[in-house]
């Protein structure tokens, strides 16, 4: 048996009904979106779950990473997704931004802080990322969100913090036809790729460029699928720091590779 064979296996044997869901849809064309409980964790406000607080609240950042999923599962047009999008512009912020709320009585990672700019960041250009790939290219409140997040980029074309900025702003612009705003992030991005780059974030880059249209000819998309090939572990899966969630990364590194016709 061979290594995705393996991890395809292993998933629908001991994957929760969201792995199972999306193996399913992989390997026989799923198309119909199970109980968004199940599957995304969403709010009866749109929103998606925050990963950490104890109480059901919702966060803009996880809301921004399940509409980037349901543009990659092709399921735009759901009723899940369309309270997703509308729960992301009721949050926006006056100058473009998205930001998180604070959560009382819980004590946020450094990457869902709010206030902080790295994170208001990350989730603005997710949120551009998942809403531009979902139709909304033309709309003037998008633009204000880039431009809110263009005027921090550095000479580099990276951001102040995480990576996944940059991949963001790549997928947007390159969607929005602007290959020469989107070619600074996309050599960054080609630079940030490491030997010991976690494949959370080589699939959270691959997402965003599949969103934004960005072709599997582009060196970039290369190098990034190159390296999910080449790191695959034996028994299918990859190794992680995130050693908790390996069935899920596995998850997406195979939806991608199936995506871009790796597999």
């Amino acid at each position: 048996m061979d290594k995705n064979s393996l991890a395809i296996e292993q998933i629908l044997a001991q994957g929760d009904p969201a792995l199972r869901w999306r193996a399913a849809r992989m390997m026989r064309g799923e198309s119909r979106l199970p109980q968004m409980e199940v599957i995304a964790r969403q709010n009866a406000d749109g929103g998606a779950r925050c990963p950490f607080a104890e109480t059901p609240v919702s966060s803009v950042g996880a809301t921004s990473r399940m509409l980037c999923a349901m543009a990659f599962w092709g399921v735009g047009d759901s009723e899940e997704c369309c309270r997703g999008v509308e729960f992301a512009w009721k949050h926006q912020q006056p100058d473009g931004r998205w930001t998180e709320a604070p959560v009382p009585g819980s004590s946020p990672p450094p990457w869902f802080m709010p206030g902080h700019l790295p994170v208001d960041l990350w989730v603005t250009a997710n949120m551009v990322a998942a809403l531009a790939a979902l139709g909304y290219c033309d709309d003037p409140r998008l633009r204000k969100a880039i431009e809110w997040v263009e005027r921090h980029v550095q000479p580099d074309g990276g951001f102040p913090g995480y990576i996944h900025t940059t991949f963001c702003m790549a997928s947007v612009h390159y969607r929005m036809g602007a290959m020469d705003r989107a070619e600074p992030h996309l050599r960054h991005a080609l630079a940030f790729l490491q030997p010991k780059s976690d494949i959370h974030d080589i699939n959270w880059g691959l997402l965003c460029f599949y969103i934004g249209t960005v072709p599997k000819e582009h060196p970039t998309v290369t190098a990034y699928l190159d390296r999910l090939v080449d790191t695959q572990g034996e028994d299918g899966l990859w190794p992680t720091i995130y050693t908790d969630a390996r069935q899920y990364l596995a998850m997406d590194a195979l939806e991608l590779l199936h995506a871009y016709r790796r597999l």
